[in-house]
């Protein structure tokens, strides 16, 4: 079945020029735009919600913001010029160069602008670590809900699958449980299956909630994947061993692969899951643009992922069976 999308209000899709284009609550972002290798490739935007405090973004100006809130916060710019931060925080941010900065407690910070061109130069203060989509403001702040794609699993029975994703523009907002995908009954806290940001601001994990409701974890892996173009994400359940596995591939780099610490009981309430990609309920989307991604029936390599992995709005979780592969095309775990 395809996925089917959610987000409550309007978000800015990027457009192959660059410019942007408003679309309405639960249109999802399937033909958002990303830079790769100097060619502009659609992709599907999925966010965490956000808000962007400045004001006038597609139009910077100096301003100064009043009492900005305690916490994680992020500067980024888009198009020529730049933008100065002073007040308590420093840095300057530049087309493909972000600022983080924590505030101890609220503070009136000021953002100075330079170099400005109409059209093309746009900028964003947010909560976390790294950027989300651009959102446009006026005269006021502006707020993005959260979104996620979903779809119900297929199988009725209890089945070893395996998950794959190429990302782009990958970010995390500053806090654990921001969800890549998670299969459950809902979008629930704690979801049957799932790979999310971990607490570190630039790794993730798998985690697993087993009959009976233990939580079982992988080791945290692809340290630093806030800081690389593109990630690819392998994630495998082994129903007869009970175990969980995760690896992650960083600008072609290969992690090596984790496993969960123990083994777990798959409850029988996951024949009646949901597979969703994205948000999650205490913690939302996993900022990403997703170029790919399959899910399948067995263990396929990860090459064999790669190759059989299909853009978002043409993607349907039908699990085809691990008899479809040739013995070479199949980890053994």
């Amino acid at each position: 079945m395809a996925l089917t999308g959610t987000r409550t209000g309007n978000a800015w899709q990027r457009k192959f020029d660059g410019s942007y284009e408003l679309l309405a609550g639960n249109v999802m972002r399937y033909n958002h735009y990303v830079e790769v290798n100097g060619v502009m490739r659609p992709m599907t935007r999925l966010d965490p919600a956000a808000t962007n405090r400045l004001i006038n973004s597609p139009n910077p100006a100096t301003q100064t913001i009043t009492a900005l809130p305690t916490g994680q916060h992020c500067l980024w710019w888009e198009g020529p010029g730049q933008c100065v931060l002073s007040g308590g925080p420093v840095g300057t941010a530049s087309a493909g160069t972000f600022v983080t900065f924590n505030l101890a407690a609220p503070t009136d910070v000021t953002f100075t602008v330079s170099g400005v061109v109409a059209g093309q130069s746009r900028f964003q203060c947010e909560s976390g670590f790294t950027p989300t989509s651009f959102i446009e403001t006026a005269a006021a702040a502006v707020t993005r809900n959260a979104e996620r794609l979903s779809t119900p699993l297929p199988n009725a029975n209890i089945i070893d699958m395996t998950f794959y994703a190429s990302i782009y523009e990958p970010g995390n907002a500053g806090f654990g449980n921001q969800s890549i995908f998670h299969a459950g009954l809902s979008t629930a806290t704690n979801p049957y299956w799932r790979v999310e940001s971990a607490p570190s601001p630039d790794r993730l994990r798998g985690r697993m909630t087993e009959a009976g409701g233990t939580q079982q974890t992988t080791p945290d892996n692809g340290a630093g994947v806030l800081f690389t173009t593109h990630i690819e994400v392998l994630a495998k359940i082994n129903v007869a061993t009970g175990r969980h596995y995760l690896q992650v591939v960083r600008n072609g780099v290969v992690d090596a692969e984790v496993q969960s610490f123990n083994s777990f009981t798959m409850p029988a309430t996951f024949a009646g899951s949901v597979f969703h990609i994205g948000g999650q309920d205490n913690g939302g989307s996993y900022p990403m643009a997703i170029d790919s991604l399959q899910l399948v029936a067995g263990h396929p390599t990860l090459e064999t992922m790669r190759a059989i992995a299909v853009p978002v709005a043409f993607f349907e979780a039908t699990l085809q069976p691990e008899s479809d592969y040739l013995p070479t095309e199949i980890d053994d775990l």
